[in-house]
C-alpha cells in the first residue's frame, strides 16, 4: 500500500509527497513533518483526508491487533493447561505395583508347581531352607546355599525371565502393566510420546536399579516421588519417563 501526503511547506509546484510505506508515514509524523491536519491519501482510498482520521484508524487497528494477540495467547495457554498431563502420585503407583507383584507371585507359584511336578525342582529342600531362622538366612554364605538346591537356579532364571517379559511387553504394547491399567495410569516419555520397545527396555533396567534401594537406601529411589513436582521416581529420572493419568482423569490431590 502506497501512502502520500500534502506538504504544506511547499509553496510552488507539486506539494504531494510519496509514495511511502505506512512505517515511513508514521516516521514523518514522529518527526513533525505530518500533523493532525495534514492531508493524506493511500491506494484504495477515495479521497484525501486529514491525518488525524488515519491516525485514529491506525490506533484502532493496532488495538485490535493487540486484542487478537492477547486472545490467541490466552487460547494457547488454555490448550497447554488442558493438555498438561496429570501425574500419578506415589500411593496410586504403589497400589498398582502391588497388584503387579501379586500377579507375578501367582506366575512364579505356577512355575514352581510345574518344575516340582516334573521333578526338576526339589521343593522339599527349598521349603526346608526357607524355614531356617532369619538370622541364619542373613548370613551371606548361608544364603548362597539356596543355589545348591536342585532346580533352584532354573526356577530363579525362569522367574526373572517372566518378570522381564511381563514389564517389558506390557509397557511396550500398552504403555502400562495390568496394575497401572486398573488405575487408568500409563507411562509416557518426557516429551509426551509413547514409550516404545527401546523406552520400555531402558525403563525396566532402570527400575531394576531402583529396586536395590530397598536393600541399601530404604526405598529412597521410590520415595523421591513424594516430593518431586512431576511424581518421578529414580528410574523415571534416568529413563526420562513420566507416569500420568489417562485422558479425562483428574490429577491426584
Amino acid at each position: 500500500m502506497n501512502w502520500y501526503y500534502i506538504d504544506e511547506s511547499v509553496t510552488t509546484g507539486d506539494r504531494r509527497q510519496g509514495p511511502f510505506s505506512k512505517e515511513e508515514i508514521i516516521e514523518r509524523e514522529n518527526r513533525g513533518m505530518i500533523t493532525a491536519e495534514t492531508l493524506v491519501w493511500h491506494t484504495g482510498r477515495e479521497n484525501w483526508e486529514p491525518w488525524k482520521k488515519f491516525r485514529e484508524e491506525l490506533d484502532q487497528e493496532k488495538a485490535n491487533e493487540i486484542i487478537q494477540q492477547t486472545l490467541e495467547a490466552l487460547i494457547r495457554a488454555k490448550q497447554v493447561q488442558v493438555e498438561k498431563p496429570h501425574y500419578a502420585g506415589f500411593w496410586i503407583r504403589a497400589f498398582a505395583y502391588t497388584i503387579d507383584m501379586c500377579i507375578l507371585t501367582v506366575l512364579a507359584s505356577i512355575t514352581m508347581i510345574i518344575l516340582s511336578s516334573t521333578g526338576l525342582l526339589d521343593t522339599e529342600a527349598a521349603n526346608a531352607f526357607l524355614a531356617l531362622p532369619p538370622e541364619e538366612l542373613a548370613n551371606g554364605n548361608k544364603l548362597m546355599e539356596i543355589f545348591e538346591i536342585r532346580g533352584m537356579k532354573l526356577f530363579l532364571w525362569l522367574s526373572s525371565a517372566i518378570q522381564f517379559l511381563y514389564f517389558f511387553l506390557f509397557n511396550w504394547r500398552l504403555d502400562a502393566t495390568p496394575g497401572k491399567l486398573i488405575f487408568k495410569i500409563k507411562i509416557i516419555k518426557a516429551d509426551g510420546t509413547r514409550l516404545g520397545a527401546k523406552g520400555s527396555l531402558i525403563r525396566f533396567f532402570c527400575s531394576t536399579l531402583s529396586s536395590f534401594s530397598f536393600i541399601y537406601l530404604y526405598g529412597l529411589a521410590y520415595i523421591v516421588a513424594l516430593v518431586d513436582s512431576e511424581k518421578r521416581t529414580f528410574h523415571d529420572w534416568v529413563a526420562k519417563t513420566r507416569v500420568v493419568y489417562k485422558a479425562n482423569k483428574k490429577s491426584e490431590k
